[in-house]
């Protein structure tokens, strides 16, 4: 009896020992897993606060090229829009510069033309002055003609009549 009471008591012993072996097993499981856990959160953590770094950097980075960028690109916009304005201004003193050169060539050719046409107009009142002057002179001598016709026939007359 004292062995089955000894038995039983060993069997007890050993139960209860394996029971707080489970019970110690499974704490230390439940702390692995937690320490897991929060190092896996902790390394979560730690990799999306150095994720928002980088980003953060990268932005920073980004926008100050940008703001260079932009910054170049109104340089560039202020030399072309003076460029551009020299170039205007270039091209509206040539074009008057031209229109006064066409201005005084078209001011010699029509006062060239002018005088082409006052020649032209003195030339025909000169041919026509001739003309009537041509037709005055025959006008004359033929009636001259035909007066000194009349005076001869007259004379003849005369002549026979006194002879």
């Amino acid at each position: 009896r004292r062995r089955a009471a000894k038995a039983a008591s060993v069997r007890l012993v050993r139960t209860l020992q394996a029971t707080v072996q489970v019970y110690a097993a499974r704490k230390r499981l439940l702390a692995m897993a937690l320490e897991r856990e929060t190092q896996a959160a902790l390394c979560e953590a730690a990799s999306v606060r150095l994720q928002a770094l980088w980003r953060g950097s990268k932005r920073r980075v980004s926008a100050r090229g940008r703001r260079k960028h932009v910054s170049a690109v109104r340089l560039q916009a202020a030399w072309r829009g003076h460029m551009g304005r020299l170039r205007v201004c270039a091209h509206r003193q040539q074009h008057v510069a031209a229109s006064r050169v066409q201005a005084a060539w078209r001011a010699q050719n029509g006062r060239q033309l002018a005088n082409i046409r006052r020649a032209e107009i003195q030339q025909r009142s000169w041919a026509r002055l001739r003309a009537a002057l041509a037709i005055q002179r025959d006008f004359r001598r033929r009636r001259l003609r035909r007066c000194a016709c009349c005076a001869i026939a007259i004379q003849a007359l005369w002549r026979s009549h006194i002879a």
